[in-house]
């Protein structure tokens, strides 16, 4: 029980996080933060998304949470050094 609302809080409070950097993007229109808000979500997927395989006992796709990870992180790279 903990640890699913653990979870939750943390989709809650990263969702919050994401959904500022993007009405951040919306007010300035800068690409670079509209990367960096899908870097953030890649990011936060793939960081939980093994928590809920193992949730429902499917831990054979455990290798894809960090494929998701390693994509959100060259996308917030990628977001850093564009110019």
């Amino acid at each position: 029980m903990l640890t699913e609302l653990l979870l939750a809080g943390v989709f809650l409070l990263g969702g919050a996080f994401i959904i500022f950097v993007y009405e951040a993007f919306r007010a300035t229109g800068s690409k670079n933060l509209l990367y960096l808000s899908l870097g953030f979500f890649l990011m936060l997927i793939g960081s939980n998304l093994d928590a809920v395989l193992i949730l429902f006992k499917n831990t054979e796709l455990l290798p894809l949470t960090f494929l998701v990870e390693m994509a959100g992180i060259l996308v917030i790279l990628y977001s850093a050094l564009r110019v």
